[in-house]
């Protein structure tokens, strides 16, 4: 069971740019009751078990900017804070942990983050016109440490902070063929 609220508020900056440049601010906060957790058991990805683990809680902040100039160049960003943690202890298998005991058993403690969820996530996109049938274009995609699935109990030094670029076009040949 998740219950989850949201705040938030979205403008515009009137008097930068014509009023061009869109914003947004809002925080989330989730908390779910009996989560589901994969517990590793064997060797391979998949050899393991689901198990309810009590609550854990994804709550954070999100910043956004976009703005479209000369209507043929958009740009947006984008920042999210995310603090993921479980807020009940409980002892998890992770079979291929070196710190796990000798059973594959590991105590994960109220507080500890969960893994596969950075902290910190920017993105940034833009792209143009070129001709009124030509776009090019760019994303950025930032992913801030993070835990990796299986050290639960954040005993292991995270996966590292890594960012991601991808370059697009798009040729619009009529509405049916791009």
């Amino acid at each position: 069971v998740s219950k989850t609220w949201e705040a938030g508020f979205r403008g515009r900056f009137n008097q930068v740019f014509k009023g061009h440049i869109q914003w947004n601010a809002g925080y989330f906060n989730t908390i779910n009751h009996n989560d589901i957790l994969f517990q590793s058991t064997g060797n391979g990805n998949s050899a393991g078990f689901f198990d309810n683990v009590g609550k854990t809680q994804r709550q954070g902040v999100e910043l956004g900017l976009a703005s479209t100039f000369f209507d043929r160049w958009r740009m947006s960003a984008n920042y999210t804070f995310i603090d993921a943690r479980y807020l009940t202890g409980f002892t998890v298998q992770s079979a291929n942990h070196p710190n796990a005991a000798a059973n594959g058993d590991m105590t994960v403690t109220k507080g500890n983050h969960i893994p596969s969820i950075p902290q910190h996530i920017v993105k940034f996109s833009t792209d143009v016109d070129v001709l009124d049938e030509w776009t090019i274009g760019m994303n950025v995609m930032f992913n801030g440490e993070q835990f990796l699935r299986g050290d639960e109990a954040n005993e292991d030094t995270p996966l590292a902070a890594y960012a991601v670029v991808n370059l697009s076009t798009e040729y619009r040949f009529n509405e049916h063929v791009t």
